[in-house]
């Protein structure tokens, strides 16, 4: 059965077949900025709570930005593969999590994502890229609209 998941392995297979150290790191980037969108969401209840979200919030910006502009060079030891792919594994879990505790509909939404990833490729099926090797809107772009799940 053809999963959501194989969509967007597929997407990645086509967008980038032979990935490189150019294009792990990338990922890794933007990876880190999905995590500050969701950061930025939140509102603090206290000053305490505000001071503490603000460093992170900076702490993770720096440390995106220099993956962002290539300025941290990082590897994955083989002994370290399964580790890193657990780690993978129990953020899906907790953002489902997250998304479950907040009752949102991820399944539906997921997909909506997933298919307006799709329309970022132009007429010919192919990725667009930015200078740091991410995937960027396309011509037949159509946003997500996510109102209905939340």
């Amino acid at each position: 059965m053809y999963s959501l998941v194989n969509q967007i392995t597929d997407w990645f297979s086509a967008a980038v077949p032979n990935p490189n150290k150019k294009n792990q790191t990338t990922q890794l980037a933007v990876h880190i900025e999905e995590f500050l969108e969701m950061l930025h969401t939140l509102e603090p209840a206290d000053n305490n709570s505000s001071e503490e979200l603000q460093n992170i919030i900076k702490s993770n910006k720096r440390f995106y930005s220099f993956l962002k502009n290539n300025h941290i060079n990082y590897t994955l030891p083989e002994e370290n593969r399964v580790e890193f792919l657990d780690s993978i594994c129990d953020q899906i879990v907790t953002g489902i999590g997250l998304a479950y505790m907040h009752d949102m509909d991820l399944h539906s939404a997921l997909q909506n994502v997933a298919d307006s990833n799709d329309s970022k490729f132009d007429d010919n099926g192919m990725p667009i890229f930015d200078e740091h090797k991410k995937i960027i809107k396309g011509p037949n772009y159509v946003k997500p609209n996510l109102v209905d799940f939340v």
